[in-house]
């Protein structure tokens, strides 16, 4: 049991995925479904990360009207359980299909800010190689309930450049899958002194 489920809760405003509700005077963000983070990216030859897919969409209460994040989406009645989730989700923002499951990592479950209740499943997904379908177009053209996808773009985008966009979902999900590159670097420190 959460701990705010113990407290009363005064629900605000409610949305089909979310609402907004009042927990001993301070407000908060519930996620009726939390959805899935997906962090796509590529490896050059020798397993090192290259590339990492951004979505691109149209967010006009950002400074720059564009928001740069990671893939999201929330469960569908269709999906059996989390990763079918992630899987459809990849396919409709990316267009790229990954059913191997030897591609994925499941990241464990993030909160995103301390004032979601919810934390959120996570996922990288390895596309080295990978060729992107023309179902994300077909997918786009259909869903008619969300208008801010139909104006979003994929990209894979190098390393730097990623990890220079001010999104923490990004940094923390490179951090979570190549922490072994990190910890190889240190252990190789480690013995050179």
């Amino acid at each position: 049991m959460e701990t705010y489920e113990k407290q009363e809760i005064k629900t605000i405003q409610k949305s089909r995925n979310t609402e907004a509700v009042e927990i001993d005077g301070n407000i908060f963000i519930r996620q009726i479904n939390p959805g899935v983070i997906i962090m796509p990216y590529t490896l050059d030859e020798e397993g090192n990360p290259i590339q990492i897919g951004i979505i691109n969409e149209i967010l006009e209460q950002r400074a720059t009207g564009i928001s740069k994040t990671l893939i999201t989406g929330t469960p569908d009645d269709k999906d059996s359980n989390i990763f079918q989730t992630a899987i459809r989700e990849l396919l409709e923002e990316s267009g790229f299909e990954v059913k191997d499951i030897k591609r994925w990592n499941f990241l464990g479950s993030l909160y995103t800010s301390k004032l979601v209740l919810n934390a959120s499943p996570c996922f990288s997904v390895n596309l080295t190689s990978l060729v992107a379908t023309d179902e994300k177009q077909e997918k786009k053209e259909t869903e008619e309930d969300d208008d801010s996808e139909k104006d979003s773009k994929f990209e894979l985008i190098n390393i730097d450049e990623a990890l220079s966009i001010e999104d923490s979902l990004i940094s923390t999900l490179f951090i979570k899958t190549f922490k072994n590159l990190f910890i190889k670097s240190q252990e190789e420190n480690g013995k050179s002194e």
